[in-house]
């Protein structure tokens, strides 16, 4: 008897498989941003795990009236433990939970390290190969594995870091920041994307006995005052292009 191979399992599962596509059409301009803002990937999917087990915790009490880690652990497909944990925490910045981004770790160390500091407190233009103080060292004890080449390169074309003469580099900014991003126009992106997600999905599960030509909006929105901070941030952010800039 032919065995059916693991990759076409999910073939008759039209629903699933157009809800995956649409989701990387989603993901990919938010995969941008991160890169733009140095979120890394592991912490997306720390705000992804904890952000769907606090969803489906929501409509596991909503429909049963009682909550249940167990059915959670069934609609994510998170073990049980982990459901637990979420639950448990509060609900924090991961920024605060997770490792930093590898350039800003050792964009870090070079300003705080006192190895890496010159006389005066300030990071020290390094040698770039070294068994001492220079950069290669810097990297490895930062780096986590990365390359110096690649992290140098890296550095370097986010204008972070200057190379010198006879194989030295020199600190130009602690963190990397994009000028025409800013952390209002962030927020805007996020709260009007996510009502606009909120809309499209409620109009697409609806009954088909309350179907009609009028678009339903988030019961939240029926309320909101106009926010001409957000809009103004916005139009600024779509009319001027984002540019690398360092502090």
């Amino acid at each position: 008897m032919r065995r059916t191979a693991p990759h076409q399992l999910h073939s008759n599962d039209p629903l699933k498989e157009a809800t995956l596509t649409a989701l990387k059409r989603v993901v990919g301009p938010l995969v941008n941003l991160m890169f733009d803002t140095g979120v890394t990937v592991h912490e997306f999917s720390h705000l992804m795990r904890d952000s769907a087990v606090r969803v489906a915790a929501k409509r596991v009490s909503r429909a049963s009236g009682r909550d249940s880690k167990s059915r959670v652990a069934i609609i994510t497909g998170l073990p049980r433990s982990e459901v637990a944990r979420i639950l448990k925490s509060d609900a924090a910045s991961p920024s605060k939970r997770v490792a930093q981004h590898p350039s800003r770790r050792i964009l870090a160390a070079w300003h705080e390290n006192p190895r890496f500091l010159s006389a005066d407190g300030d990071p020290a233009v390094l040698p770039i190969f070294g068994k001492r103080r220079s950069f290669e060292q810097l990297v490895a004890l930062c780096g986590r594995g990365i390359p110096v080449r690649a992290m140098l390169d890296e550095l370097t074309q986010i204008d972070a870091v200057e190379r010198l003469p006879d194989q030295r580099v020199k600190a130009k900014s602690r963190i990397p920041i994009l000028t025409g991003l800013t952390g209002e126009a962030i927020a805007a992106i996020g709260e009007r994307t996510g009502d606009l997600l909120e809309t499209l999905t409620n109009n697409l599960c609806r009954t088909a006995e309350s179907s009609t030509d009028t678009t339903y909006m988030p019961r939240k929105n029926l309320h909101r005052k106009h926010r001409p901070n957000s809009k103004r941030a916005t139009e600024e952010m779509n009319s001027e292009p984002a540019k690398v800039q360092t502090l």
